[in-house]
């Protein structure tokens, strides 16, 4: 698969965690082995690079989104964590939506986070989405390169998932999608009031109707009569 220019890609960073963890980022230029990619980058430090030259093999697109009621313990996720996002492992939930969720290969690092800073793993093989649901955790970091990283981590159960890419929005978007269901909400609600409301006319204007021609027939009736 060859990233064009404009490109919203993901790009691997071994950096971060032992298992890996993707960062957004826009591809800039390429030659089908390595690309020019500038990471998306929301208040943080001038000089912190935000371009560089990347393989291939370290890049795929953004995953498709899915959507999640709710998180048990023992799932495998990706939780947002400064601008990367990480492997890790439910441990229980919250109130308020919220989970704690550990690390995968950090000694007792634990997170507690919004659910939607949270995000099924999944790995790109093949031209197609896999979800990853549970994994085994016993690989040394340094054998995860590139687009190995998802296929060292041994899998005990995956499901394809849909190849038609949804935009995801960037790390300081993530926390607007909390409102993405309120707003559908509203939207659901202004749409059956209008309903009702018009309903609410056509009735009176049946009533009014209604009560015109009971008038003109007690007319009727009146002339009847006298004649």
């Amino acid at each position: 698969m060859r990233f064009r220019k404009g490109s919203r890609v993901e790009v691997l960073s071994l950096r971060e965690t032992p298992y890996g963890a993707w960062r957004t980022a826009e591809i800039l230029s390429g030659n089908g082995h390595t690309y020019s990619v500038r990471y998306y980058s929301f208040g943080f430090a001038k000089d912190e690079t935000l371009e560089e030259r990347v393989a291939r093999k370290m890049i795929r697109p953004c995953p498709p989104l899915i959507d999640v009621y709710r998180w048990e313990s023992g799932e495998l996720v990706e939780v947002l964590d400064h601008v990367f996002w990480k492997p890790a492992t439910v441990l229980k939930e919250l109130s308020g939506r919220c989970y704690v969720v550990r690390l995968l290969g950090a000694a007792a690092v634990e997170l507690t986070v919004h659910k939607v800073n949270l995000r099924a793993r999944q790995s790109w093989r093949d031209e197609r989405w896999c979800l990853i649901e549970k994994v085994s955790c016993s690989v040394k970091s340094s054998t995860l390169t590139g687009s190995d990283a998802n296929q060292n981590l041994k899998t005990r159960k995956t499901s394809v998932v849909s190849i038609r890419l949804v935009k995801r929005p960037s790390p300081c978007e993530s926390a607007e999608s909390c409102t993405g269901t309120p707003k559908k909400m509203r939207l659901t609600e202004e749409a059956a009031a209008a309903k009702n409301g018009f309903r609410q006319m056509v009735r009176m204007v049946l009533l009014a109707k209604t009560q015109t021609l009971v008038v003109v027939m007690q007319s009727l009736q009146k002339d009847a009569d006298k004649k």
